[in-house]
């Protein structure tokens, strides 16, 4: 894969800010019908450590999501995380851990 589609490729999810002083990113990415996350809970997705699916957004809607909140197209999903990147958080949502 050359590393223009590679960029391409992760333009649905992109870090927002980093809170050095905290260790924590926040990164958001947004859900498609064709994302691996789609129609999953949050307890079915392998998330990377120290990281927490913070919020979704939904039409406008903010939820604050368990473990049984199952992902939908046109979500926006914020995430937490201590260490991971934005292409783990990519991988995690949009590919699944087979790389689909």
């Amino acid at each position: 894969m050359s590393l223009i589609e590679e960029a391409a490729d992760i333009v649905d999810t992109i870090g927002l800010i980093r809170l050095t002083s905290a260790g924590v990113s926040l990164i958001e990415t947004k859900i498609t019908t064709a994302s691996f996350a789609n129609g999953r809970a949050v307890d079915q997705l392998t998330l990377p450590p120290d990281t927490v699916v913070a919020a979704v957004i939904h039409d406008g809607a903010l939820t604050v999501p368990r473990g049984d909140y199952c992902f939908r197209a046109d979500d926006a999903v914020l995430v937490i995380t201590g260490h991971a990147t934005d292409s783990d958080i990519h991988d995690t949502f949009q590919r699944g851990p087979d790389g689909d």
